[in-house]
């Protein structure tokens, strides 16, 4: 019998073939596992980012090497009226701009961002290629055939608002102008304003504010989303009498062809996850504004700031840079438990209410108000720190909110009820988790779970934080009650750490 023998070069040639496909085996096999794509941090602290799907079929190099100044660059226009959440919102920089942060996420793109002012503008510059994707727009009711014809793509509509006319000062329609946020709003309510004058006074959201805190007479055109956004931090704003009807929705709009911009977007809105982050998104920056806003409720904080806060700015302080928590969220969770007052209540003692058990084991003196407030810092902490890493940041947040209202027990409960469900973990699944417990007491370890109860309280912490900030932002006269907290912001680590 006659045996081949390969020659030495060959072997040499095979067995770096044979170790070049299991290495790629294993980096495939890697990447899949970490699904849509995951941020990993190896035993060197250098930070390599893994994304999924179009991303590692498209762009394996940078995959492979985790350098994000590999992705492509998507150009996208988007419109000034986008920095109404980012300028008020502090729980990040708006709802369409952490949808595209978690499209280039999921799919290995860096982005370009540039403000256009109309949805016109945005279509003619991807007609002419020289921007990706419109994003943030909202689009006239029948724009999908305009789209095909000039062979662009319209995605899925993932916001509908409905329009609202503002009165400001003692307005009348025959002298007053028409400020405009959004021009696709005037399409919608042309019959209702034909007797104000056409002439917008801007076209960018920030604008508002300025115009609503100078007072001035005359009316603005915006929708339903920014006015929940608007109504906790001016009490005095008025819907006009006008009767608007109709509704428009937002899209993005990208141009469609074969290159890898369009595929990854059209993957992107065809991904059931997209869904339920948008119900993420959600949850975030809308879920806690209330539907009919109480103006006796901003007045009851803003008169706890002025007679009550200013005794505890240096425990609030001491205990925020220790356990390196936001003053203001600290302030916030305080008036949730006590509305700033040092009174036993009825399942706790002092400012944030600590039972006595929860006291002797954080090492505190419940009873004594600067010890107390170490306490509730320490123990919010502790809760934070407990979470899983990857977590999203302000998710970490609401969670251990949950966590300090109804222990963390009940918390990993909730949290294992919305794993179970094959959901992303986030507090908008583990929100669903509490409230299917409390009608299911078996679930968890304890005879009854108040799910409404933890829901409405870690809403009602997110909303006096929302509103604690907007008046610093804003610089409201009301914000140099919290002044003297601003100082320990600056000495905070960097979020999450």
């Amino acid at each position: 019998m006659k045996f081949s023998v390969l020659s030495q070069p060959s072997c040499k040639v095979i067995l770096r073939l044979v170790a070049g496909l299991l290495l790629l085996t294993g980096l495939i096999g890697f990447a899949l596992y970490t699904g849509s794509g995951k941020a990993v941090r190896p035993q060197n602290d250098v930070k390599v980012f893994i994304p999924g799907g179009f991303a590692w079929q498209h762009n394996f190099k940078a995959a492979i090497l985790g350098d994000t100044e590999l992705f492509p660059l998507l150009k996208v226009a988007v419109p000034p009226k986008a920095r109404m959440a980012g300028l008020l919102s502090p729980y990040g920089d708006g709802f369409d701009r952490d949808l595209l942060e978690r499209f280039a996420h999921d799919y290995g793109f860096s982005l370009q961002f540039t403000e256009v002012v109309s949805f016109d503008h945005a279509c003619a510059l991807l007609s002419q290629g020289k921007v990706d994707l419109a994003a943030g727009f909202t689009a006239p009711a029948d724009y999908a055939d305009e789209a095909q014809v000039n062979n662009l793509s319209l995605g899925p509509a993932y916001q509908k608002v409905s329009p609202v006319l503002l009165s400001v000062g003692k307005t009348r329609s025959n002298e007053s102008e028409l400020m405009v946020i959004d021009p696709e709003l005037t399409e919608v309510v042309q019959n209702s304003t034909a007797a104000l004058k056409k002439k917008p006074l801007s076209d960018d959201v920030s604008d508002l504010v300025t115009y609503l805190e100078q007072g001035q007479t005359g009316y603005a055109l915006i929708d339903n989303a920014y006015l929940s956004m608007l109504r906790p931090l001016f009490n005095d704003v008025k819907t006009s009498v006008r009767s608007l009807s109709g509704s428009i929705s937002h899209h993005w709009i990208w141009r469609n062809d074969n290159t890898l911009p369009a595929l990854s977007l059209a993957a992107f809105w065809k991904d059931k996850t997209t869904d339920r982050y948008l119900e993420d998104l959600h949850e975030k920056y809308r879920a806690f504004l209330p539907s009919r806003p109480s103006k006796s409720r901003t007045m009851a904080l803003i008169k706890g700031l002025e007679l009550e806060l200013e005794q505890y700015h240096n425990a609030i302080n001491d205990a925020a840079r220790e356990f390196n928590i936001d003053p203001l969220l600290l302030t916030a969770v305080m008036y949730q438990e006590s509305e700033f007052k040092h009174t036993t209540g009825q399942t706790g003692q002092g400012l944030m209410q600590l039972t006595e058990s929860t006291a002797v084991s954080l090492g505190v003196d419940a009873y004594e108000p600067s010890s107390n407030i170490r306490g509730g810092a320490k123990y919010l902490r502790s809760i934070f720190d407990s979470l899983p890493k990857e977590l999203a940041y302000w998710d970490k947040w609401f969670l251990t909110l949950a966590g300090y209202n109804q222990g963390p027990g009940t918390l990993n409960s909730a949290m294992r009820i919305a794993e179970r469900n094959n959901e992303e973990l986030s507090w908008r699944a583990v929100k669903e988790a509490y409230l299917y417990m409390e009608n299911h007491p078996g679930e968890a370890n304890r005879s009854r779970v108040r799910g409404k109860q933890v829901v409405n309280y870690v809403q009602n912490i997110r909303y006096y934080y929302y509103v604690l900030n907007g008046l610093v932002i804003l610089d409201r006269p009301e914000a140099q009650h919290l002044t003297p907290l601003l100082a320990g912001v600056g000495a905070m680590q960097p979020l999450g750490m």
